[in-house]
Formats: C-alpha cells, structure tokens, sequence
C-alpha cells in the first residue's frame, strides 16, 4: 500500500496543536541554533505550513518543499533551488522518502530533523509499534544511522538532541511499558562558534 501526500494529507493536522507544536520545535531550535533575524528555513514535508509560519513571525525568510499542491500561503521551492538554507527541517518527512537524492542536494548550514524513535523491539514484534506503516514510512532510523546520513550530506556535528515533542505527542505506550516517541536532533556542519554570522 502507497499513501497519497495530497491537500486530504495535509489537512489531517488542521485538527491537531499545530500551534503548541510549532512554538515546542521553534523554542527547540533557538535553543541550540539562535537563529537571527532574516535566517533562510526550509521546511520539507511542510504539511499546513504551521511551523513554518510561526518562523516568520520571528522574522525569518520562509520557504516549503511538499508534495500536496494546496496553497497555505507558504513560498515554493524546489529540489533543485540554488538557495543556500541556514536552517533544513525535516519534521516527519525524512522516513517518506523513497529516494534521498534529492535531499542531498539541497544546501545548508543546518537540519533539524524529527522521526519516529525505533525502539528496540522493532525487529521482533513491529506491528506494537504503531509508527510501522510499510508503504507510508519507508525507513526506520536509529539514532546512529541518522547520524551517518547527516555527516554524508555534510553536517556531521549533531548540536541538540532530545524528545521534546513526547510533551505535546505522549510517549509510546505498548503493553505495559513506555517508550521514548519522536527523536528530534539538530545538526550543523560546523561546531557552534563557526556558526556566527
């Protein structure tokens, strides 16, 4: 089964705290970046343009990568843009790939990235978890391997990490147990103080 990314996808978080989540990752990121003002940020998967909308009100430069054709009123790019991004984020959007190419073409300083958090009974029984959709989520990262895609893509140095979006999404509850959900990390491909303008 293949899931269509269309306006009907992209309007299933009009119901959802679209807004508690964007201020959670905007807060997320200017704790480990402090984007100043006029900073590039690309949202791929952009979905309602929620979060990007909420990096303009703090005075950045806002552009969107999605395959629905809705207008949320988000500025397009392409793939092949010869735009050069302070900040990429990938917010649920990275294990939809079926071919990262195209991502690695793009170009920036920094990426934050937020995916489901495989955990370690994945191999021996997926369907408790409830993030393995096969032919939705075409890859599971762990936490290393989403490291080493990033330094491929040349932003080795991971700056913040953590599970912030477990507050607003809960934790991952099966049988008994919980689980941490949503890991989110930044990386750059400089360390911190090479990163001032």
């Amino acid at each position: 089964m293949t899931v269509s990314y269309d306006a009907n996808y992209a309007h299933q978080y009009d119901n959802r705290p679209v807004k508690e989540m964007s201020e959670l990752r905007w807060d997320f990121i200017q704790s480990g970046l402090g984007l100043g003002r006029g900073s590039r940020i690309l949202d791929v998967g952009y979905g309602n343009g929620a979060f990007l909308k909420r990096a303009e009100a703090a005075g950045m430069a806002i552009f969107g990568i999605d395959l629905h054709t809705e207008d949320f009123g988000i500025p397009v790019v392409d793939f092949d843009t010869d735009l050069v991004f302070d900040l990429i984020c990938f917010f649920d959007s990275l294990e939809h790939f079926p071919d990262f190419a195209p991502i690695l073409g793009l170009k920036a300083s920094c990426a934050v990235v937020s995916i489901p958090d495989t955990p370690n009974f994945i191999l021996h029984d997926p369907g408790s978890w409830r993030h393995f959709k096969p032919g939705e989520h075409l890859h599971y990262f762990s936490h290393r391997s989403l490291d080493m895609f990033m330094a491929n893509w040349g932003l080795p140095v991971k700056l913040l990490e953590g599970h912030p979006e477990d507050g607003i999404r809960g934790m991952l509850k099966v049988h008994s147990d919980a689980y941490d959900n949503i890991y989110t990390a930044i990386y750059t491909s400089a360390m911190p103080g090479a990163l001032s303008r």
